[in-house]
């Protein structure tokens, strides 16, 4: 197999046509290996913020062998079985205790569809058939089914061509530190389309506790949270975070939302729960939500081929453990407040201006970059500049906000504000 791999080369569907892709032969620890030899770090996670723990972790890769060798997968709508079981038990023990039951699915936009659907029932089963809305916030990303794309405001740049087969969902704009750094724009829309579209229409306010793809470690305000709680409580609406990146330990909680002045209904984990050996993600609710399906159909029809299969739950406990054994949450929470002292959004975008980096959208506890300086590579490594830019990208695969062109660079500001630029156009869809 040759270095590199174009379209015209492969069987292939790529995402785009004009790149070519290096041919990625294997992983240890951070670092890639190419079939050409050259060694390229890792500096994102597997590319989409999944692989948390690195290439070669043992425990895991036995974990998943092991398992393998009795049964890898058999229908959960029919049985069940023990690493499924076991691992529900310890995200309700260890991760969530506030939270009652869990569902499996295979990915993240799996999830935060099964998620929207959740909610959907739950209004169903308490004889509030009227509540099918959802808002969010417009800045966002929650995967690539139409359910999930339709949680976005980002028409241009994620809905299109789709727009037409998407719920008509709401959205507001987010609440950043430049544009509104006390919340209140962001709760006076929120008001303003409760009136319009009628509360009693809307099933559940969707959102990231801590943005990943399409706005980068941005949170809103601790005002804007504490009004969304209210305004849940006095409207009847649930609400449902996406931790598909910022759960299982990554901001130094097993949940973002455990920093939180507000405690959410529904819950999306994902990416770190599987760590990149195998797809896994998964859906927690409290009991209230449950309990409202237990006392009405007793049934929550939705599923997909390997939910809560036991290769995948075996993966699942394994990686649980060797977070637990190399206190890695623990190590997020200390390591992540020494950076959190230095004044890295300005030294990062000060070197950015000296070198013309372009920050990965998997910017977290440790800022990224997508390329080394060759000065400061580890010896006998090569820099990265051969991974696709921003300038071998097509124009179509370019970051487009989707608002309108005057207001582009105040929105590039914002985001600056946050230390991060904005990732490049449909990037987010690696996101899930």
């Amino acid at each position: 197999m040759t270095a590199t791999i174009r379209a015209e080369q492969t069987a292939v569907f790529p995402r785009f046509l004009d790149l070519a892709y290096p041919s990625i032969e294997r992983g240890e620890g951070v670092w890639l290996f190419t079939t050409d030899g050259r060694r390229i770090l890792d500096a994102c996670s597997g590319g989409a913020m999944t692989s948390c723990l690195g290439y070669g972790v043992v425990e895991v890769i036995n974990a998943a062998a092991a398992q393998a060798n009795e049964i890898a997968y058999y229908y959960n709508h029919h049985f069940t079985n023990r690493p499924q079981e076991e691992l529900a038990e310890r995200l309700v023990t260890e991760v969530a205790p506030e939270m009652a039951r869990v569902k499996f699915t295979s990915g993240g936009s799996e999830a935060n569809e099964a998620a929207i659907r959740l909610a959907r029932a739950y209004h169903v089963e308490r004889g509030q058939p009227q509540r099918w809305r959802v808002i969010s916030p417009a800045q966002a990303y929650h995967g690539s089914t139409f359910g999930t794309l339709a949680l976005s405001g980002r028409r241009r740049s994620l809905q299109q061509p789709y727009e037409k087969y998407l719920p008509d969902y709401v959205h507001i704009p987010p609440a950043t530190p430049r544009l509104d750094p006390t919340g209140d724009r962001a709760l006076a829309e929120l008001d303003s389309l409760l009136e319009n579209v009628g509360p009693d229409s809307i099933s559940a306010f969707f959102c990231e506790p801590v943005s990943a793809a399409a706005l980068p470690a941005y949170s809103p305000p601790t005002q804007f949270w504490e009004g969304l709680k209210e305004r849940a409580r006095r409207y009847g609406f649930l609400i449902c975070f996406d931790e598909i990146v910022s759960g299982m330990g990554r901001v130094g909680r097993w949940l973002a939302a455990h920093e939180l002045p507000l405690d959410p209904d529904i819950v999306t984990i994902g990416k770190g729960l599987g760590a990149g050996y195998a797809p896994l993600a998964a859906v927690l609710c409290r009991q209230h939500v449950f309990d409202a399906i237990a006392g009405g159909s007793r049934e929550f029809d939705l599923g997909h081929t390997w939910d809560g299969a036991p290769l995948p739950c075996a993966v699942g406990l394994a990686v649980l453990d060797v977070i637990h054994e190399r206190r890695l949450v623990e190590r997020v929470r200390e390591r992540g407040w020494s950076i959190h002292g230095m004044d890295v959004p300005s030294c990062r975008m000060s070197w950015m201006r000296r070198h013309r980096w372009r920050t990965s959208r998997s910017a977290w506890t440790c800022w990224s970059a997508r390329r080394i300086p060759r000065r400061t590579a580890t010896p006998g490594t090569k820099s990265c500049s051969r991974l696709p830019t921003r300038a071998a990208m097509p124009s179509s695969a370019r970051w487009s906000s989707g608002l309108p062109r005057r207001s582009r660079a105040s929105s590039a500001r914002s985001f600056n504000s946050l230390g991060d630029n904005p990732s490049p156009r449909r990037a987010d869809r690696d996101h899930h």
